[in-house]
This record gives structure tokens, sequence and C-alpha cells, in this order.
């Protein structure tokens, strides 16, 4: 091995570790907003069944089964 290719894989190693570290500090910064969105998607999961049956069997329009 060659001193370059030692140091690329160095460089390369510092990179990839810093990148993780980023985006875990980012992650950890927007970890509300992430909490809030997953909230979002779990009542829109368990409203999608009700919006449906609004909309076939009781024929509301669009609009009006979501709300």
């Amino acid at each position: 091995m060659t001193s370059k290719t030692i140091t690329n894989g160095i460089l390369r190693a510092v990179v990839i570790i810093l990148g993780v570290v980023l985006l875990g500090w980012f992650i950890y910064k927007i970890q509300s907003v992430i909490v809030y969105l997953a909230i979002a998607g779990v009542v829109a999961l368990l409203g999608r069944p009700i919006v449906v049956f609004l909309k076939t069997r009781l024929k509301f329009n669009d609009t009006l089964a979501v709300v």
C-alpha cells in the first residue's frame, strides 16, 4: 500500500463518520417535528376507514366526509 491509498482511506472514513454525526445531530434537532409527523400519520391511518364509510355508505361528498 502506498501512502496515498492510506490517506484516501483515512479521509473517507473521517468524512463518513462526520456525515453520520451530522445526520444524527440533525435528527436530534428536529425530533419534535418527527414526533408530530408520526402522530399525524397515525391519526390519518385511523381516520381513513371512517372517511371511506361516510363516502360510500352515507354518500357524503369528499369535503364533508373528511371534516
